[in-house]
């Protein structure tokens, strides 16, 4: 898919009625606001010898949600007196990543090929030589839950200001649930959106908490 021109792509949902519009945000707010347009903004147009190299510079040196993310985590951190370093991020460090050749990168099975010959005999074998990678979505089902279950999403307030489809997102919370208690690991598609609906809603309640809705702008 990504070696098929952006203008073919967007071509090809026109004519399958598809845009990247999720489909429990509200139809209307999302034309409002111009989300697909967002969506499909380009990051950057800057040419790279390869899609490995573009993705490199997208989320190691351009990523708003990346820094975001590591400065919550300092300050969660620093509750507990702790510090994280983090040396992949560091710029010589990226440029060496940008610079190396894609048989580097990836042989076969194996992601990450030059850091695994550069950790030979200081890593345990089957840590070195695996394939698969730990996930920890199962955090945020098991929090959810705790938080309230089905009945956090059945009086969302961000869906009274029309911003999400309160419905697909009820169907979806039932979905993940059902898979996560049969073991299947599908429901992981569903966390980080549901998550985001959370958040939102937490967000809204703290923010705005005692002000008319009906006076509050769309979000931005």
């Amino acid at each position: 898919m990504p070696l098929v021109p952006s203008i073919a792509r967007r071509a090809v949902k026109r004519v399958l009625r598809r845009n990247g519009v999720p489909s429990w945000i509200d139809p209307q707010f999302a034309r409002r606001i111009g989300l697909d347009e967002r969506l499909h903004r380009q990051h950057t147009r800057l040419r790279f010898s390869s899609f490995a190299q573009k993705e490199i510079y997208c989320s190691e040196l351009t990523s708003g949600f990346l820094y975001h993310g590591n400065e919550l985590e300092s300050r969660s951190e620093s509750w507990f007196s702790l510090e994280k370093r983090h040396p992949f991020l560091d710029r010589r460090v990226v440029e060496f990543g940008l610079a190396l050749p894609e048989e580097q990168r990836w042989q076969e099975d194996q992601t990450k090929f030059v850091l695994r010959r550069a950790m030979e005999g200081f890593l345990p074998e089957t840590i070195l030589r695996r394939v698969t990678k730990a996930d920890f979505s199962h955090v945020f089902v098991e929090t959810l839950e705790t938080a309230g279950g089905e009945r956090l999403f059945n009086s969302l307030t961000i869906e009274s200001m029309r911003w999400v489809d309160g419905t697909a997102i009820r169907d979806m919370y039932r979905r993940m649930l059902q898979d996560y208690r049969s073991a299947n690991d599908t429901y992981i598609s569903y966390v980080w959106k549901l998550w985001m609906v959370f958040g939102i809603e937490l967000w809204f309640s703290v923010v705005f908490g005692g002000k008319q809705k009906a006076t509050l702008p769309d979000a931005a």
